[in-house]
């Protein structure tokens, strides 16, 4: 097995880009999926309306996996 050490992996590297529509039906389907039904996401919050979760694109750093997995 190859050990890669922190320093060789690259930082800085572009992915491209991605833009991504937050839908009243994809926050619907993330509360669903990890219970997490807050009411600010589905009615009225603070901001004058609801609000996305904040960790519902962080699985998307990972569209690309074969980079993620390729470093190790």
């Amino acid at each position: 097995m190859t050990t890669k050490h922190r320093d060789d992996i690259p930082v800085g590297r572009y992915y491209g880009e991605r833009e991504i529509t937050i839908t009243p039906e994809l926050v619907q389907h993330y509360a669903d999926a990890v219970q997490d039904f807050n009411p600010w996401y589905f009615g009225d919050s603070p901001f004058g309306g609801p609000v996305a979760p904040a960790l519902i694109l962080h699985s998307e750093v990972y569209h690309t996996i074969d980079w993620y997995l390729s470093i190790f």
